[in-house]
């Protein structure tokens, strides 16, 4: 159904993307030059602009195990 009201022009679709309620919510209370790098580099990890042909980039649920191990 999106698909058709997207294609139609009379949806727009403002969701905030899950990834950054999660990357939010990880970060709160961290110290600002703390937060800046962890930041910085929890998005390369998710967006993975180097990787391979054909893979995805991880999902909050891989990176959030990269973290806690």
């Amino acid at each position: 159904m999106t698909e058709v009201l997207t294609e139609m022009g009379v949806l727009i679709d403002d969701r905030r993307p899950a990834f950054e309620t999660w990357l939010e919510r990880k970060l709160d209370g961290l110290a600002d030059g703390i937060h800046a790098e962890t930041e910085h580099w929890l998005r390369t990890l998710h967006v993975q602009r180097r990787r391979p042909p054909g893979t995805r980039a991880l999902k909050p649920p891989r990176v959030a195990v990269r973290i806690t191990n």
